[in-house]
């Protein structure tokens, strides 16, 4: 009789250390944006930069088969929430190209070369599930269930809001029209801010509701938080369901403690320049400053920045 084999982990590739450290930032980044734009700047591209790790470390085990495929799965999911959650800020993108007249703006920043690089990244990230899905999955030189000899690793299951086969047609299909789905509205999106898409210009030049644009952008916000809560159940759930060893749960090494550490140092900083950026705020009013006009990089305003108001 067969008997059922564990999975291993990979602590160095999807550790609780490092899963923390990608938790710690969507959230910081999502909060961050809602003080002020500049605030998520460099959890951003800490984020982006853990982003590119995780992804040479998932190209490298997997190629040399050293994972399952519940464990690539994981990597993925982990590395894919950087993609997930510039949808709400690209719906909100569409809504301001759509409705000028809400005043949101379309650009927020030239592309740059961090732009630059988060775009590959996406591209990256949306190519390595065409290959997963579409040929890796069932790969015997990625998916080390399909070589194990002695032993018989448990079903592995992907998230679907509840455990699904992983190697069902229906569950790779889905995740392939997702990742198309996100490939095509991210093309429109870079069409409409680089103006290959162009809409009529208005003559009439529409003040813009600054109320309307702060319930879009508190929108935004939850439908943000509501992703990476989605995402963080999608991870922590995974791992529960394909009985993958404990030793992943454990903060043990140098390659979880690193990231996590700086992290939290990041998080102190943040924290530290929104409360001296309050009692400057303070200091200024107090000091009779409070009749004047606040000012729109100020944190309280800066969130509704991107507003263009007509003269």
């Amino acid at each position: 009789m067969t008997t059922l084999c564990a999975i291993a982990g990979s602590p160095d590739l999807y550790g609780l250390g490092i899963r923390l450290s990608f938790y710690l930032l969507w959230f910081s980044v999502l909060i961050g944006e809602r003080c002020h734009e500049r605030h998520a700047q460099v959890p951003r591209a800490v984020e982006l930069v853990l982003a590119y790790a995780v992804f040479l470390g998932l190209a490298m085990a997997a190629s040399a088969g050293a994972l399952f495929a519940s464990e690539v799965y994981v990597a993925l999911l982990l590395i894919s929430t950087t993609v997930y959650l510039l949808v709400p800020r690209h719906t909100t993108d569409l809504v301001a190209w759509v409705r000028p007249d809400f005043g949101l703006g379309t650009q927020r920043g030239r592309f740059g070369f961090g732009a630059f690089t988060r775009s590959l990244f996406v591209l990256i990230v949306i190519s390595l599930h065409f290959w997963f899905w579409g040929t890796g999955v069932n790969s015997v030189h990625v998916d080390r269930a399909l070589r194990e000899q002695g032993c018989r690793p448990p079903p592995q299951v992907g998230f679907a809001f509840g455990p699904v086969d992983m190697h069902s047609g229906g569950f790779r299909a889905m995740n392939v029209l997702l990742m198309l789905a996100l490939l095509t509205g991210g093309v429109i999106i870079g069409a409409m801010k680089a103006g290959v898409i162009r809409r009529r210009q208005s003559r009439r030049r529409r003040r813009a509701n600054r109320a309307r644009i702060r319930v879009l952008k508190q929108i935004e916000t939850f439908a943000g938080l509501t992703v990476a809560c989605i995402l963080v159940a999608a991870i922590e759930l995974t791992i529960q369901w394909n009985g993958i060893s404990p030793g992943v749960n454990d903060v043990t090494t140098a390659a979880q403690l690193i990231p996590l550490g700086l992290v939290i140092a990041l998080i102190l900083v943040f924290l530290y320049d929104l409360r001296n950026g309050a009692r400057r705020r303070a200091s200024s009013s107090s000091s009779g400053g409070g009749g004047s006009t606040p000012d729109p990089s100020s944190s309280s305003s800066g969130w509704i920045g991107y507003a263009r108001y007509s003269r």
